[in-house]
C-alpha cells in the first residue's frame, strides 16, 4: 500500500514513491513481489513511474473500495519527518530515488536543451506577465522552454538527468531535480506561504546550486479563487534586472 488518493506529482513522488524502497527490501528478504496499491483512475506519470522501478501494470492495484479483507497488507512508513508545517524527507530515501532512475536511464540519448524553463503556460497560476522581456532573456542565455504536460515521464526523468540549469516558478514540476546532477536552479517565487522550501532542501540534500528570486506579482485573475486558507493563486512579474544578476552569478553563458 502506498497511496489511495494522491494525484499531485510531488506529493506522488515524496509521499509514495519513495515508499517502493521499503518494498523493494521486502520483496529481496522473502522472494514475493506484492501488488502496489494505489488511487483508483491513476495519473500516466503514476503507472509509467512504478513501471521504470520494476512494477508494471500486473503488479498494480487501484483502490476503488471503501474496504475490503486481506491476508496480509505491507504499509511502509513514511520517509520523513515533520517540524510544524514543514515535512523532512530523508536524505538517503531521495538519493536511492535518484540512483533507481539513474539505472534506467543510463545510455539513454538525451534531444533536449541542458537549460530549461519549465514553463506553466497550461497550468493555473504563477504564470509570467511580462513574458515578452522574460522570454527575450531567456533567448539570451540559450534556454528552452518546455510544458512538461506535454512531455512523457521518461523523457522527463531524461531531460532533467541532463539538465545543467533549470530556472522554474515555485510548482511540482521542480520535483525533476530529483533526477540531476550538479544542476544550477533559480526558482522564482510571488508571494507563497513560508514553509514552501521543499524544493530547496532536495537541492541541499542532493548537492545541487540553488537559488532563489521573489519578484512581484498579481492576484487580478485569481480575485475569486481561493485554493486553501493560506494560499491564493497569483500570476508574476519578473524583475529582468534581478534576474540578470543571479545569471551572472551562475556564470551562465549567454549569445
Amino acid at each position: 500500500w502506498i497511496n489511495n488518493h494522491n494525484k499531485n506529482y510531488f506529493h506522488w513522488f515524496a509521499e509514495c514513491l519513495l515508499l517502493i524502497e521499503a518494498i523493494d527490501i521486502f520483496k529481496s528478504n522473502t522472494g514475493d513481489t506484492p501488488e502496489i496499491i494505489i488511487n483508483n483512475n491513476p495519473k500516466e506519470y503514476q503507472l509509467d513511474s512504478l513501471e521504470c522501478l520494476g512494477y508494471d501494470p500486473n503488479h498494480v492495484s487501484l483502490w476503488k473500495y471503501n474496504k475490503v479483507k486481506v491476508r496480509r497488507l505491507v504499509v511502509p512508513s513514511l520517509r520523513r519527518e515533520r517540524f510544524g508545517w514543514v515535512d523532512i524527507y530523508y536524505p538517503n530515501a531521495i538519493m536511492w530515488l535518484k540512483d533507481r532512475f539513474k539505472e534506467v536511464t543510463y545510455g539513454l540519448d538525451n534531444t533536449y536543451s541542458q537549460n530549461i524553463f519549465i514553463s506553466r503556460e497550461k497550468v493555473e497560476g504563477r504564470r509570467i506577465i511580462n513574458n515578452d522581456e522574460f522570454q527575450d532573456f531567456l533567448e539570451k542565455y540559450n534556454f528552452q522552454s518546455y510544458c512538461l504536460e506535454n512531455i512523457d515521464f521518461l523523457d522527463q526523468v531524461i531531460m532533467f538527468s541532463n539538465a545543467k540549469n533549470i530556472i522554474a516558478a515555485h510548482g511540482a514540476g521542480l520535483t525533476n531535480i530529483i533526477f540531476s546532477s550538479d544542476v544550477n536552479i533559480i526558482e522564482i517565487f510571488g508571494n507563497p506561504p513560508i514553509h514552501y522550501t521543499e524544493y530547496y532542501r532536495i537541492a541541499q540534500n542532493l548537492g545541487h546550486n540553488y537559488s532563489y528570486l521573489f519578484c512581484d506579482y498579481s492576484y487580478d485573475n485569481y480575485i475569486d479563487y481561493q485554493s486553501s486558507h493560506y494560499y491564493k493563486e497569483h500570476d508574476l512579474i519578473i524583475n529582468i534586472s534581478d534576474l540578470e544578476i543571479l545569471a551572472k552569478k551562475l556564470h551562465l553563458d549567454h549569445s
